[in-house]
């Protein structure tokens, strides 16, 4: 199946916004193909933004409110969705692509409730509603559906347990999805990035640093050294460009036989797709050793 993108609308779902990172990134490639693109955003000025956009470059891109841990926001948002299409009768829809993403590196014991529920509602709770909300006119016209997932739902590190355990969930309902979608001929795609430069990593360094002066540090003094720093400023350094997850996205979107998953950039000059590989093989225990050096 392979769908001609000038015909197309295709809703995305990118908090914190898509104003930087990757759903900015994906929302100008797709508008850049001829798709239609309902641009899920948190803020005013990011659908002015976009409005003034679209305008100057002649793309069909639609801004729409949508904080997807938000109930009223989610539920809004589909209703203008669907009277989008209503309007734009040619239109099919094309596909969902989820990109809602935060993150926090903090050892289990330290981190604070309330931020381990923001983490699982905006990575996995919100895009699992949404995703709910839409099955219905994905069905109706064979759309398909694409979740950002990240190496973190494959390999799991110290300070990393709680987001990860986010993405392993979206892995979860990514696959379950794909499987019971089946006889509807809708694709279901994972995109599984490693270290991408985009803002959510700035936001874990952050954490990193702010770790540094807490209790934590006292108690994980091995993840707080300058070795241990460094080293993950060295893969900061060596991060992928968005561009790459873009590209990722549009193929899982229009490939005839699209993957169910999509390894992209790299883990410390490591591909993504060979650091998953090699992780299958080792042993659980030398794993350890190797990611807590």
């Amino acid at each position: 199946m392979h769908f001609q993108s000038p015909t197309l609308s295709s809703p995305l779902n990118p908090p914190p916004g898509t104003s930087s990172g990757i759903g900015r990134e994906v929302v100008n490639l797709l508008a850049e193909k001829g798709y239609h693109v309902l641009a899920g955003v948190r803020r005013q000025e990011n659908i002015t933004e976009w409005n003034q956009i679209s305008e100057r470059r002649q793309h069909h891109i639609h801004p729409v409110m949508l904080d997807v841990t938000n109930k009223k926001h989610v539920d809004n948002a589909v209703t203008e969705i669907e009277r989008y299409l209503r309007e734009h009768g040619d239109l099919k829809f094309a596909g969902l692509v989820n990109n809602a993403g935060v993150g926090m590196h903090m050892p289990i014991e330290n981190h604070d409730m309330d931020d381990v529920r923001h983490m699982f509602e905006t990575n996995l709770l919100g895009p699992l509603y949404l995703t709910q909300k839409l099955l219905p006119l994905i069905r109706r016209d064979k759309g398909r559906i694409i979740f950002i997932s990240s190496l973190a739902g494959r390999i799991t590190q110290p300070k990393e347990g709680i987001y990860s355990a986010t993405k392993v969930g979206v892995e979860a309902v990514g696959d379950a999805l794909r499987q019971e979608l089946l006889p509807y001929d809708c694709s279901v795609s994972l995109v599984e990035p490693g270290f991408v430069m985009t803002p959510i990593l700035s936001k874990i360094l952050h954490s990193e640093e702010m770790g540094n002066s807490t209790v934590a540090a006292e108690t994980y003094s091995r993840y707080y050294t300058k070795k241990y720093f460094d080293i993950f400023q060295f893969g900061i350094h060596h991060a992928g460009d968005v561009t790459r997850v873009a590209r990722k996205v549009f193929a899982a979107l229009t490939d005839a036989r699209p993957k169910t998953r999509y390894a992209t950039a790299n883990f410390m000059m490591v591909p993504t797709w060979l650091a998953i590989r090699a992780q299958q093989f080792i042993p659980d225990r030398l794993m350890d050793k190797i990611l807590t050096q």
